[in-house]
C-alpha cells in the first residue's frame, strides 16, 4: 500500500531504507554487497516452526542478518518469508533462503535481487 505524497508519506521499501542509512566498514569476509548496520523488527512467517518476530542485525542488497534464538530450528535452504515491521505503511513482503544458521542468529538471501536505484 502506497499512500500519496500529499499525505506526507512516501513508499516505504528495503530499496528506499538502504539508500538513506549508513554502510559498515569493509571487513575480511568474502562479500557480494556491502552491509548496512540496521536495526529493524519483521514479521517472519511461513517457516517450519510458525511465525515469529525479529531483528535485524544488518542488511545488505543480497540479503539480511536475522537475529533470532529460532534461527537455529529452520533448516538451511528454506524458503521463508519477511516483513519490516512499525512502517507507516505497509511494508512489502519479501520471500527469503535460509543460507545459515546459528542459535542466535541467521543469514537470509533474498531470492529476487532488490530493484536498482531509479
Amino acid at each position: 500500500m502506497v499512500l500519496s505524497a500529499s499525505c506526507g508519506f512516501i513508499p516505504i521499501s528495503l530499496e528506499h531504507i538502504l539508500a538513506i542509512v549508513k554502510p559498515m566498514p569493509a571487513n575480511s569476509n568474502a562479500r557480494t554487497s556491502i552491509r548496512t548496520r540496521m536495526k529493524a523488527r519483521l514479521r517472519v512467517f511461513d517457516t517450519p516452526v510458525g511465525e515469529f518476530t525479529a531483528i535485524t542485525g544488518n542488511v545488505s542488497d543480497g540479503g539480511i542478518c536475522l537475529i533470532s534464538e529460532r534461527g537455529a530450528d529452520i533448516p538451511v535452504g528454506s524458503l521463508i518469508k519477511v516483513q519490516i515491521l512499525d512502517m507507516p505503511v505497509e511494508a512489502e513482503v519479501k520471500v527469503m533462503e535460509v543460507v545459515w544458521s546459528t542459535a542466535s542468529d541467521m543469514g537470509l538471501r533474498f531470492t529476487v535481487p532488490l530493484a536498482p536505484e531509479r
